[in-house]
């Protein structure tokens, strides 16, 4: 069979991810109470530093967001990945070659409009964000592996070169 990774006999391997998130909306101290000790609810402050660290995490998942579609619409903006775990975790399925689906789950409650506006805000800033998505395949053969492995240490070893020679260029140029 041919076309593909999958019957001809070969030894290719198709390999792939699957990441599962549950964002959980924003985490709101005045109506979980986690913010207040008189709220009765068990290790209340725990909660609230929790529900800041979450907090925090999606503020950087928005800003990931929003930085990725003014890179698609052409600006050269850097992509802040590192300011959480959690966009370190989703940096393959956000920007990288990848499928991705956002499902934004609402409820209609006018109690919940605030959470509801909000998830819908930032489900329609996630549809500027594009991916290239492509399929990852591995040769097995140990010769292939190699030959790419010398292949990428000598592009570091370019790399590193050119860095070099931008710190000395910089280093004489004065500043």
């Amino acid at each position: 069979g041919g076309g593909g990774g999958g019957g001809g006999g070969g030894a290719e391997s198709v390999t792939g991810k699957l990441n599962l998130v549950d964002l959980a909306g924003c985490e709101r101290l005045k109506k979980s109470g986690a913010g207040d000790a008189e709220s009765g609810v068990p290790d209340a402050g725990v909660r609230a530093k929790e529900a800041v660290i979450i907090n925090k995490s999606l503020s950087t998942l928005g800003s990931v967001v929003m930085a990725l579609a003014r890179q698609d619409a052409g600006g050269g903006q850097h992509v802040p990945f590192r300011d959480s775990k959690l966009t370190r975790l989703l940096q393959d399925s956000l920007g990288g070659s990848s499928f991705t689906t956002l499902i934004a789950t609402v409820h209609p409650r006018e109690a919940d409009s605030d959470e509801t506006l909000s998830t819908v805000q930032f489900a329609n800033r996630c549809r500027n964000v594009t991916t290239h998505p492509h399929v990852n395949y591995l040769d097995a053969n140990p010769a292939s592996q190699q030959k790419l492995i010398d292949k990428l240490l000598g592009e570091v070893a370019d790399l590193k070169d050119q860095l070099a020679a931008a710190k000395q260029a910089l280093a004489e140029g004065g500043g």
